[in-house]
């Protein structure tokens, strides 16, 4: 309705919903224009509430087709956060968390975060389970949040910051 469309909008400007820049997650499978036509009516879609994401976010996605970068970018995405299946794949650059500037194929520029698992922050406790009361999953992030923190610290992770993946 109307009124779910506004109060939704309202929740992403105020910050308490973020959208990605990016329609689902992109797959090789599908061609280039096909997308970017979906991409597109989504931008326009979003632009007509004043909704301008430039963040795009994938899961459980190891790799792109390199005109990803130039669409993305054309469609107003200025970082792209990763979150790769590690199950699927190994982490680029042997090192989780990893920040990088990609290229496209026409010379458009985004920043790329490619972050660890998709899925890391369940695995330390960050996920409460639903209906749950905080005494069932606070213990466990108590525990591994720190050996985590401890284990990136350990491999040489040089920033203040650390983007983790909650999914389900």
């Amino acid at each position: 309705s109307e009124e779910e469309i506004a109060d939704f909008v309202s929740l992403v400007k105020e910050g308490k919903i973020s959208l990605s820049a990016s329609y689902l997650n992109m797959t090789e499978a599908i061609d280039g224009e096909i997308y970017t036509r979906a991409q597109r009516r989504i931008t326009s879609r979003l632009a007509s509430f004043g909704l301008h994401p430039d963040v795009a976010l994938t899961s459980d996605v190891n790799g792109y087709a390199w005109g990803f970068c130039d669409m993305l970018a054309a469609q107003g995405a200025r970082l792209l956060v990763s979150q790769i299946n590690q199950t699927h794949g190994h982490v680029p650059f042997e090192h989780p968390h990893t920040p990088f500037l990609w290229e496209g194929a026409h010379g458009s520029r985004i920043g790329v975060w490619v972050s660890d698992h998709y899925m890391t922050g369940n695995m330390i406790g960050l996920e409460p389970v639903a209906r749950a009361s905080s005494d069932a999953f606070l213990p466990k992030a108590e525990e591994k949040v720190p050996e985590y923190l401890r284990d990136l610290a350990a491999k040489g992770y040089p920033y203040s910051f650390l983007p983790l993946g909650v999914s389900g």
